[in-house]
């Protein structure tokens, strides 16, 4: 008839096991807890440089289409390339109204079919609709982006998991010689 062995191991033994579990879980809290905090700041980073491209983007309430071709060479690819953010702006000429309604596919097409009134005698101030539903897209054509393995150029169908997107009303140039000014739009799209 023996009995259990009785010493300063055998007796700690099953006191381990809590402990171990314990300690396990508090780590895994823990490492969860920074991981949410990461994942957060990155978030919140990634659109200070949204806010940050589209105060660059908007620094005027009136944009002309030769300003914008400039500071997209300049301006927004230099603050991009510091924030170490891809980004795609895009400039809409509404022309006479706004459709307020910018869903991510019309961001990358840079016709529009609003607000443009048929030139003759009678309409001295008509707008010439070729020109008036002329966008701007910048870079054109937009950076290439890699999904699930593939790369091809950013568009509705193919977007980075990680995007941020702001609206913004504008006043832009509605005829080639800059006389007539209207409301458009301008997308900015931003993402790592």
């Amino acid at each position: 008839m023996k009995r259990g062995d009785i010493g300063p191991i055998s007796d700690d033994i099953p006191s381990i096991f809590p402990i171990v579990f314990g300690v396990l879980l508090f780590m895994g809290t823990a490492m969860y807890s920074a991981q949410r905090i990461d994942e957060r700041n990155e978030y919140l980073d990634l659109r200070k440089s949204l806010v940050g491209l589209s105060y660059v983007a908007l620094n005027k309430g009136y944009i002309s289409d030769a300003e914008f071709d400039a500071q997209c060479t300049s301006q927004y690819a230099d603050y991009a390339d510091r924030r170490r953010v891809n980004f795609v702006v895009s400039l809409k000429k509404f022309c006479r109204f706004v459709s307020f309604d910018q869903s991510i596919s019309s961001v990358f097409s840079t016709a529009t079919n609003y607000g443009v009134d048929a030139c003759n005698e009678t309409n001295p101030n008509c707008i010439d609709s070729a020109y008036a539903r002329t966008g701007k897209l910048c870079p054109n054509p937009p950076p290439s982006v890699t999904t699930r393995g593939v790369s091809s150029q950013i568009g509705p169908a193919n977007l980075p998991p990680n995007f941020q997107m702001l609206n913004f009303p504008i006043s832009v140039q509605c005829t080639r010689d800059a006389t007539v000014k209207g409301p458009g739009m301008t997308s900015i799209v931003i993402w790592r």
